[in-house]
This record gives structure tokens, sequence and C-alpha cells, in this order.
């Protein structure tokens, strides 16, 4: 059968998207066209080749490198985070890998800048890196998906850049933006969950469980940055937190009054973080790596 034109589709088509018809094949072609695109953007990192050396890496052919708008660069801090790093890893699970990288300071200088992000998925890992200046962007806010980069226990590969870095990750906490993060993204999920109530399938149990998982998690350690000033990635009683998780499930109800008792104390909890970052010592830390990183 001949695919026919957006405007002439079969008779029994919902919204133009039947197998016959030539939107929902054009539709196809162009999501398959971008994701092939993603694909060539970023050459695919293997564990596997990441060298063996943990916290230290010095700047020499060792290094693992990525191909992002065009440039070659190496990561200054790449780890693995996700379930594999909060230890709450399950048969099928991903391994994910974050990292920090820096751009030679000329080429942000133009008029073409080059992508301040990158991300891919492969059949054995997914990964996010982020440029340096976006990466102080996002930690400026405490992303907790940043901010876990600077708190892991080791690392596939760490540049003196990305030690710096590390060390400054103190200056990144404020208290109203600790509690903004990790309490309203634990808050957003949380309304998701109860939104979805007790309409589970075989399909979405699992992935709604794991997103339970996270809500505790993130609230277990937004309190432990407020209350104590760092946190641990890798969770405490990681059995514990599959126990509570599952209840999202067999007890909605109970579940949500429970994520919601953490989120208030998380909210309510008293902080020894400063009310501030620290602004000056970052621009500086920033300031010298684009200057370290200028060639001109």
């Amino acid at each position: 059968m001949a695919y026919l034109p957006p405007s002439v589709v079969r008779p029994d088509c919902v919204l133009g998207r039947c197998h016959h018809c030539w939107y929902y094949r054009e539709l196809k072609r162009q999501q398959a066209k971008r994701q092939q695109v993603k694909r060539q953007q970023v050459e695919r990192i293997s564990v596997i080749e990441l060298p063996k050396s943990s916290r230290f890496c010095p700047r020499d052919d060792s290094l693992v490198t990525v191909e992002v708008g065009g440039l070659t660069v190496a990561p200054c801090i790449l780890g693995v985070v996700g379930s594999m790093a909060y230890g709450l890893t399950r048969e099928g699970s991903d391994l994910d890998i974050g990292g920090v990288f820096v751009y030679p300071t000329e080429s942000l200088l133009g008029l073409h800048t080059p992508p301040d992000s990158v991300g891919g998925v492969s059949s054995e890992e997914d990964f996010r890196l982020h440029e340096v200046g976006k990466a102080i962007r996002l930690l400026l806010k405490a992303n907790p998906s940043v901010l876990e980069l600077l708190y892991l226990d080791e690392y596939l590969q760490v540049t003196e850049d990305g030690q710096s870095l590390i060390d400054l990750r103190e200056s990144f906490l404020a208290t109203p933006k600790v509690r903004l993060a990790y309490g309203g993204y634990a808050v957003s999920q949380l309304r998701a969950l109860q939104k979805l109530g007790d309409r589970f399938s075989s399909k979405t149990a699992g992935r709604t469980e794991k997103h339970a998982r996270h809500v505790l998690r993130l609230v277990e350690q937004g309190t432990s940055l407020l209350t104590t000033g760092t946190m641990s990635v890798k969770v405490a009683e990681p059995g514990r937190l599959f126990e509570l998780a599952a209840l999202v499930k067999s007890d909605p109800e109970r579940f949500c009054s429970l994520a919601e008792q953490r989120i208030s104390k998380l909210d309510t909890a008293h902080s020894v973080l400063p009310e501030t970052t620290d602004d000056a010592q970052i621009e500086k830390f920033l300031l010298g790596v684009r200057r370290r990183h200028y060639a001109g």
C-alpha cells in the first residue's frame, strides 16, 4: 500500500498517526534522525577503557577524551553517578556517568559557541557532561544531580581543575538554595506519585518505585547537607529504602504520609549552612580556569 500525504489518511486513523499514514511515517523518520545526530555528537564513552587511577590523573595521553561541538576535551571530573553511586542498583539498572569538562577559552568568545552540555545513551551506559561554566551555574542553584559529582567516594578521572572544583564544594552550599533544590524536587516527585494514585501496572510499578526511592534519597541527602554541612552520595541503609519505597505500590497513602513527614523535617531542620553562596571564591576559581585554558 502506498503511503498517503498528510491530507489523505485512512478513515480509521486516529489523529493521522496510523502506520499507513504519511504523517506518522515522517514523524518517526524525523525522530530517528534526531537520535542519530545525538549519537554522533559525542564519542561513546566505554567504561572498560577508562583509566584505573582514581582521585587524580595527570594531564597526559592517559586521559579520557570526548568530542564535543567539534572540539576534543578531557573531562576534569568523571564519575559513576545514579543508582550505582547510591548503592541502589538492581538487575537491569543502567550505568550512569556524569562529569564536567572545560572548553578552550577562545572557543567561548566568538559568535557561535559550542554546546554547554552533552549527553548520550548506549546499550551499556547513559552519560551527561556539563561544561564548567554550565556546571557552576547549576551548582549555584544546588542542583542535586551536579552537586553529587563533588561528593563521590571515588572517581574515574579527576584533573587538577577538577580537584580544585571538588575542594570548592562547600562554597556552593547555602541554606535557602539547598532547601529549595532538594525539597522542591522531592515535593514535585511526590505530587506526581499522588496523582498516579493506585493506577499501577506491571510496566509502571518498577519505575514508580524508583521515583519513590529517589524522593526519599533526596530528602535524606538534603537534610544531611543542612544539618551537617556535608552528605554521603551512597545511601546508608539501601535495604530499608527499598522497603519504604515499596509502600508506594502496596500502601500509597502511607508512603505519601511518610514522605511528607520527611520533607517537613527538611523544611524545618536547623541549618549549619550560610545564607548565601561564596560567590567571590567561585568566581576566582572560574576566572583562573578560563585563564589557564586560554591559548591566545
